[in-house]
């Protein structure tokens, strides 16, 4: 299968829309995404997360320790020892600082190394079919076209439409704040249904499954998801 573009639905209420309109814009299908197509989609629309930080290469990072205030100190203290004939002195702060630097400088490295794998290893997993076969993978690796498997106790890992369920109930005081779970459903909405709460054959990222299972086809993911949404207009204000 050709994964096309990785585009989501971007106009209207996409819960409106009938399934099998929904996956023709994903140009996606029940059986999931191969490794490849799924790879291939997430180097598209990128991680499924809210926001990604730049990393700050290697040699900004080490450049910028020379801004704290000590190091300054130090180097103002070497400068003049050297406009005043101290070489030496002027060597010797000189090389402190440097070793002080890059001691700092490895120490921050090897610890975010270890946080990133500490994270990992913690991270939420979802069900995805892959290949045609069901694999835990971490939720940033979800992609628009996913088929996602839901059980009780899971939570959800993207905004998708439901393409089954038994009996299934998912709490959504995150999103909306009801404090009730709210029963999940295939059948199809009218055209009055455009809030959250009215979607009831869709589930939306950061809800949580109370009871029932189901399998799901994510629609959109990261940003575009209504929780990112909210997270990046609380964020840019």
């Amino acid at each position: 299968m050709n994964p096309g573009p990785a585009s989501t639905i971007s106009t209207g209420p996409w819960w409106q829309i009938p399934l099998a309109e929904c996956q023709r814009e994903l140009n996606a299908d029940p059986t999931g995404w191969s490794r490849l197509e799924a790879a291939s989609r997430r180097k598209a629309v990128g991680p499924n997360v809210f926001h990604t930080t730049p990393e700050m290469p290697l040699l900004l990072q080490f450049l910028s320790r020379f801004m704290n205030p000590l190091v300054i100190v130090l180097l103002a203290a070497g400068a003049i020892s050297a406009m005043t004939g101290e070489v030496t002195s002027f060597t010797i702060i000189l090389a402190i600082v440097i070793l002080s630097v890059t001691l700092d400088s490895a120490q921050e490295y090897r610890a975010d190394r270890a946080a990133d794998r500490l994270r990992q290893s913690v991270a939420v997993r979802a069900t995805v079919l892959r290949d045609g076969q069901w694999m835990e993978l971490t939720v940033a690796d979800v992609v628009p076209g996913d088929v996602i498997s839901l059980r009780a106790g899971d939570l959800v890992p993207a905004d998708g439409c439901v393409l089954d369920a038994r009996d299934l109930y998912v709490s959504r005081a995150l999103l909306t704040g009801e404090s009730h779970p709210v029963e999940k459903t295939t059948s199809e909405l009218t055209e009055e249904a455009t809030e959250i709460q009215a979607a009831t054959n869709a589930v939306f990222m950061g809800t949580s499954v109370v009871s029932g299972s189901a399998t799901m086809q994510a629609v959109k993911t990261g940003r575009g998801t209504a929780i990112g949404e909210i997270a990046h207009f609380v964020t840019r204000r």
